[in-house]
């Protein structure tokens, strides 16, 4: 019986060079972007951030959270739907868990098909699903993303024209 997560995952063992250049290019990358969040605050110091924050209404801030959690709350319901779509459905939390992981590494590392798909490699890999049907549920994913955007768009448009025809340079 399998013992280690990449046993079970069906993967080999990592490489002695991924075991020696992987930690080191996780580390390059966390000190560019510290490096690129000092360089835009720079221009402020910390009491100046800590006045500006401390102007905001505390129902505004109770708001943006609320609004943020329940974002996260809807994404996570994305990989459920699409699992289903793809014919693999799994129990409720591990598609939301899945989602969500998936979701909160992609937007705040950008890149989601790499980010968010290699989260969801590597959770669904070791729940048992193939390649093709994880492609099949980032797929979806990404499909009803822009369907929504361009579904908004649209609702724009006919809310306010004027508006979104500047957006695009036209009348």
């Amino acid at each position: 019986m399998p013992s280690t997560l990449a046993d079970q995952a069906g993967s080999e063992p990592p490489r002695r060079w991924q075991q020696a250049i992987l930690p080191g290019l996780t580390l390059l990358l966390f000190l560019g972007a510290a490096w690129a969040i000092h360089r835009e605050l720079a221009a402020w110091t910390l009491a100046e951030i800590g006045g500006a924050v401390a102007a905001i209404a505390g129902a505004r801030v109770g708001l943006a959270l609320l609004a943020a959690g329940l974002s996260y709350a809807s994404l996570a319901l994305y990989d459920p739907l699409a699992l289903r779509h793809v014919g693999r459905p799994l129990p409720l939390g591990q598609g939301a868990l899945a989602s969500f992981v998936g979701y909160a590494f992609s937007h705040a590392m950008g890149l989601p098909l790499f980010t968010g798909g290699a989260v969801r490699y590597r959770l669904y890999t070791a729940w048992g699903l193939g390649a093709g049907d994880i492609a099949g549920v980032v797929a979806f994913n990404s499909l009803t993303l822009w369907l929504g955007v361009a579904a908004m768009l649209a609702l724009g448009g006919l809310a306010a024209p004027a508006e979104t025809g500047a957006l695009f340079g036209v009348a």
